[in-house]
């Protein structure tokens, strides 16, 4: 019976002491449980202090000018280091290139006394996965982070007012919430971000630049606020993961190519203000089974809908549109029903291809069926 009890005490015992051993180790390397400490300027690697900022300062006396950390004509004086940068207090600014190809630098942490960051200043801080950008700074330059593959999330503060071409570009990461004071958004800012899943813009944009979210496979939904006027051509383009769009209202032209190779795009949301869908801008988009083309839209231009193979239902709002006599839009290639606001003058378009039923199944319509 003894020898029973101590094959069952002594494998807990074990288990109990090992799982002691792990929580002080834990707890050593960790002095709050959650996440390291570091309460001294400079380099720390696996937790440990190994480069004092002084000691920076002296290994690198050239990377310093008064309150502001420099680059050597592009390129950094930092690339070999290695682990987690806390910079000191004294520093004011993060010149262009500051840390351009830090490769190594798993995390930089930047004081509140810092309020402006350069352009390209961590590109291509390849292993970089952590970063706290300080309350007053007021954009987010060219490039800031592109490259920074394991990037996965970037807290942007409320400060911040624009954000430049390829700020992100091929980052790791997977959300990101634009802040309430962001007005416009460059060029390509999130182009080739495979792992984004969502995004959030709770500021005033205006103006987004072509490119600015394009090639980003895990994004599968996508609101542009009435607040924004202007978006560049290419702007989503080629986003396979996209199955619902919506776009505000106060943006009056769908740009050149804006969605082409959305593949999987199903739901589109036009809102009434939009005057004008340009050069290709759904073309390829496959899964797209119907469209409502609001009553503002003037014109429709050449490809814009072509193969859309699923665009089997289309309701025409638009005077324009439901009284043209041609179009090279292909908006109506696939078309089997097409639904035009009852007392519009319908053209040839139409009525060379569909004819019009008795009775309508959709209130406020008339319904034309694929001869």
């Amino acid at each position: 019976m003894k020898k029973k009890v101590l094959w069952i005490v002594l494998p807990v015992a074990v288990i109990a002491i090992l799982a002691a051993v792990l929580a002080f180790v834990f707890l050593s390397s960790n002095k709050t449980g959650k996440e390291e400490v570091y309460d001294k300027a400079g380099l720390y690697e696996n937790g440990v202090l190994v480069k004092s900022w002084d000691d920076l300062k002296t290994e690198f006396p050239d990377a310093f000018s008064e309150t502001a950390i420099v680059a050597n004509d592009g390129h950094s004086y930092f690339t070999n280091l290695s682990g987690v940068l806390v910079i000191d207090s004294s520093i004011t600014e993060i010149g262009d290139d500051a840390f351009f190809y830090c490769d190594k630098l798993t995390r930089v942490i930047i004081p509140s006394s810092v309020t402006s960051l350069g352009k390209q200043a961590f590109f291509g801080c390849s292993k970089l996965s952590k970063i706290n950008l300080p309350e007053g700074i007021t954009d987010i330059k060219n490039e800031m982070f592109r490259c920074c593959g394991k990037l996965e999330s970037c807290i942007i503060p409320d400060s911040v007012t624009a954000i430049g071409n390829g700020a992100f570009e091929s980052s790791g990461l997977k959300s990101i919430v634009i802040p309430k004071n962001v007005t416009s958004l460059g060029d390509g800012v999130f182009y080739y971000c495979y792992s984004l899943e969502s995004i959030s813009i709770l500021g005033p944009v205006t103006t987004m630049g072509r490119d600015v979210i394009r090639s980003c496979n895990n994004l599968s939904s996508l609101t542009i606020p009435d607040s924004v006027t202007h978006i560049g051509n290419d702007a989503f383009r080629d986003n396979t993961g996209l199955v619902n769009v919506t776009i505000g209202s106060g943006l009056a032209k769908i740009g050149v190519d804006m969605f082409w190779g959305c593949v999987n795009i199903e739901t589109v949301i036009l809102s009434e203000g939009v005057e004008t869908i340009g050069w290709d801008s759904f073309r390829e988009c496959e899964k797209l089974e119907s469209i409502i083309i609001p009553s503002t839209v003037t014109s429709i231009d050449q490809n814009a809908f072509l193969d859309c193979l699923k665009l089997e239902n289309v309701t025409i709002d638009s005077e324009t549109i439901a009284a043209l006599d041609s179009s090279n839009s292909k908006l109506l290639s696939n078309a089997k029903t097409v639904y035009i606001k009852t007392g519009l003058t319908v053209g040839t378009y139409v009525t060379d291809s569909f004819t019009k039923q008795e009775t309508s199944d959709k209130e406020g319509y008339d319904k034309y069926t694929k001869i």
